[in-house]
């Protein structure tokens, strides 16, 4: 392998470094650092790396979890990937080359194709491993997009986050065997954990949003953006006019003020401006969920690990979505589930009618059930471990080539 053609200063030395964890240098790529999949994920791994005594660096555009980044113990490089010109890439590439010689890099990576092509690049000029998750499956419907997404062509590992997606990869980017691993990510089980989450806490969102007492709560979770499907769920409880409920789109960020307004137009002509609160700035999501009577995923493009739908079950929430291969996969035989045909916003709206229909004695007898599915599947240190073990493998092939 190129490995054993390393230069005498390659970041994969063998002489400079006694021990695994001492060469353990993780640089991950990432587009930003908002609340999305990709940037909790790498958050996760960042914390995995420094707890097994490495050097954990990300390099994004910045967001809201470069704070949590911090806390952990990582390292963050501002890299503008935003910025498309050959001027901007060349200076980009520089940063991530300076970040890879100043912490001992041995591994970087890729996390969202767009941004994993650099970091491709400066694997390859500095001599480290280059790895790459898969969050979902990509676009192949065109030439463009084949070719942006066949980075993934190039990397020593590739990390499918569902066996789904696996498969995808297999039948669009077909690689050699042994190259291709399974890693779901894991959610934060502490936080998602119901048992810990006082009626106080509850009570406090509740009067924070104006919501009355005996009312159910059908929320949708997420940033406000139009793939979401809020409008669906608006459209969907226009046709349950008889019930009484309150639905609630929750977002620990702000999304799009233009697609808020939108949102708002809607909900007056459907005749729901009282019966919608939009929460874009709710910092205590487990209490959320446990306000919520259902939880509402309404994706129709659904391709990757479905963290909202994840951290549903961890608190044993009903949980109604749209249907996908990635999602049947996610909630298994959860008898808290409905799945109906994306886009159907009669069948999302009578979905939701049943799951509001589970008398209290059902829920409480189901929820073990869908919170057990989410700690087996789920566990944040599992998945950590699964990624610090990949690493340490190619680590291990170094010194022995």
């Amino acid at each position: 392998m190129r490995r054993q053609e390393a230069a005498a200063g390659d970041t994969h030395s063998m002489e400079a470094w006694s021990a695994v964890s001492a060469r353990l240098g993780v640089l991950q790529v990432v587009p930003d650092m908002m609340p999305n999949g990709p940037a909790r994920a790498t958050v996760d791994l960042a914390a995995a790396v420094v707890a097994a005594g490495g050097r954990a660096v990300v390099a994004s555009g910045g967001g809201p979890l470069v704070v949590d980044l911090l806390r952990c113990g990582a390292t963050h490089i501002l890299v503008p990937f935003h910025h498309v010109s050959a001027f901007a890439r060349w200076s980009n590439l520089r940063r991530l080359m300076r970040a890879i010689r100043k912490y001992r890099i041995s591994v970087v990576h890729g996390r969202v194709p767009e941004s994993a092509w650099l970091g491709k690049k400066a694997a390859q000029l500095s001599g480290a491993w280059f790895v790459v998750t898969c969050h979902g499956n990509h676009d192949v419907s065109s030439i463009v997009a084949r070719r942006r997404n066949a980075v993934m062509a190039y990397a020593e590992r590739v990390i499918a986050v569902s066996q789904t997606v696996a498969d995808y990869l297999r039948a669009n980017y077909p690689m050699p065997s042994g190259r291709l691993s399974v890693v779901p990510p894991g959610i934060d089980l502490l936080r998602f954990d119901p048992t810990h989450i006082g009626a106080e806490r509850i009570a406090q969102l509740a009067q924070h949003w104006r919501l009355p007492d005996g009312v159910p709560v059908v929320m949708l979770p997420g940033r406000l953006t139009p793939s979401r499907g809020h409008r669906d769920l608006i459209e969907s409880i226009a046709g349950l006019a008889s019930r009484e409920l309150h639905c609630v789109f929750a977002a620990e960020d702000p999304g799009s003020p233009g697609y808020r307004r939108e949102l708002t137009k809607l909900a007056l002509r459907r005749g729901l401006e009282k019966k919608l609160v939009m929460a874009d700035d709710c910092h205590d999501m487990p209490a959320a969920y446990m306000l919520a009577d259902v939880i509402v995923y309404a994706r129709a493009d659904a391709t990757g690990f479905a963290r909202v739908v994840g951290e549903a079950q961890a608190m044993g929430r009903p949980i109604v979505a749209y249907d996908s291969p990635l999602l049947r996969e996610q909630v298994g035989d959860g008898r808290m589930t409905w799945l109906v045909p994306p886009g159907n916003r009669a069948a999302l709206g009578e979905a939701v009618a049943e799951a509001l229909d589970l008398s209290p004695a059902e829920r409480r007898a189901l929820a073990p059930e869908a919170n057990a599915v989410a700690r087996q599947r789920y566990n944040r240190a599992t998945a950590a471990a699964a990624m610090i073990e990949i690493f340490l493998e190619l680590l291990t092939e170094a010194q022995a080539a």
